[in-house]
């Protein structure tokens, strides 16, 4: 989110530089801080049907776990060893290939140096001997440039990727500060990257380039659910939205949805969005947005709508073809209970698209096809 009257590229290159920062004044019992970036390689369809999701994350606290897999957390009270932070990480990544689905191309834990020289990586030496672990680190030779490396023991991936200085959605320049005395969260926002590299999974490996998302997240508060859709067109155009909520999901731990009329009585927190055109002309902002989840066998569908306040439309509907899942968990009550927090991706395909954005039509005849994330996450992590 850019203020008026500052430097923009002075802006873009401060966000790129928040990437390798924490905040761990703000830190409180349950903060957070995940990097991850979503890979979209450039298909015959446009930017789908393959998927890939890479994640470095870390959790206050003593333990925790991810899919019933237990990983050591960091001290509240991080020892600074000049300006680089250690701390416990965890590495997870999943890969799509259009036909499989590989849930555990990585899912490893190791100490990672954070520098803010511009890196967040960290390895380790297996009971076999294998080196795992991975990270993104910065380089100079594109705009905002990083590099990417994954591997764990089905797989992993290392890319490069870049952006374009000449908006917030293709430059890390998209930047979140809520800072309360009861928490808050700092968000960088790169909606939009071009990257070039390799997935290997047990199928080997791929040769892949096209998109991608990425951002760094500090949690310093519980997690909560949220509703986030992130979709690229086949001509260049893309288009988001995030609506944090609260709601029954906030107690729910399992998988079974509610009855329809309960699994859509929520209260949205945030619910914004906007599009961006392939040619880079305007970005259209959205002041309303609905993501309504309706049960199905085997993936949910999700209807999305976002209104601007100039009259500006688009919906359409989101037809998953994979589920990838994490469960966290967390101690609470000295070990007598726990807090547990279900974070679920949907790739999907773009079905019945419609739409008014600047007084043009939208449709699958004028974007192309459509593909994307769908994340739904529900309970509270403590």
């Amino acid at each position: 989110m850019v203020e008026t009257g500052i430097d923009i590229k002075q802006h873009q290159q401060g966000g790129f530089d928040l990437i390798w920062q924490r905040f761990p004044e703000r830190n409180i019992r349950s903060s957070s801080v995940w990097w991850y970036i979503m890979l979209m390689p450039e298909q015959a369809e446009g930017y789908g049907p393959k998927q890939a999701m890479f994640s470095l994350i870390a959790m206050a606290g003593d333990s925790f776990q991810v899919n019933k897999v237990k990983h050591p957390g960091y001290d509240r009270q991080i020892t600074l060893d000049g300006d680089e932070e250690l701390l416990n990480t965890v590495a997870l990544g999943w890969y799509f290939d259009g036909q499989t689905k590989h849930r555990n191309l990585v899912h490893e834990d190791f100490p990672s140096v954070l520098s803010p020289r511009g890196s967040v990586m960290g390895w380790k030496e297996t009971e076999d001997g294998k080196r795992v672990g991975g990270g993104f680190t910065a380089y100079g030779d594109r705009p905002f440039g990083i590099r990417g490396e994954f591997v764990g023991s089905n797989g992993g991936t290392r890319f490069e990727a870049w952006g374009d200085p000449n908006s917030d959605s293709t430059s890390p320049g998209f930047i979140y500060d809520y800072d309360y005395k009861v928490g808050g969260f700092h968000i960088v926002s790169w909606r939009h990257l071009r990257f070039a590299g390799e997935i290997t999974s047990p199928n080997g490996t791929e040769e892949v380039q096209g998109i991608g998302y990425f951002q760094r997240v500090c949690f310093n508060v519980p997690l909560f659910p949220w509703k986030w859709i992130w979709t690229s067109f086949a001509d260049g155009s893309f288009f988001s939205c995030t609506i944090p909520y609260a709601g029954l999901q906030l107690l729910r731990r399992g998988d079974r949805f509610y009855p329809d009329i309960l699994e859509r009585a929520t209260l949205p927190v945030i619910r914004g969005g906007f599009f961006h055109w392939a040619d880079g002309s305007k970005e259209t902002m959205f002041s309303k947005s609905t993501v309504t989840p309706t049960a199905g066998d085997p993936y949910p569908s999700f209807a999305v709508e976002c209104f601007s306040d100039a009259g500006d439309y688009i919906r359409f509907d989101v037809v998953p073809y994979s589920h990838l899942q994490y469960l966290l968990n967390r101690p609470i009550l000295g070990g007598r209970a726990d807090s547990c927090f279900n974070y679920n991706e949907f790739p999907f395909r773009v079905a019945n698209l419609e739409g008014v954005i600047d007084g043009r039509v939208i449709n699958r005849q004028v974007l192309g096809d459509g593909f994307g994330n769908c994340e739904y996450t529900w309970g509270l992590f403590l």
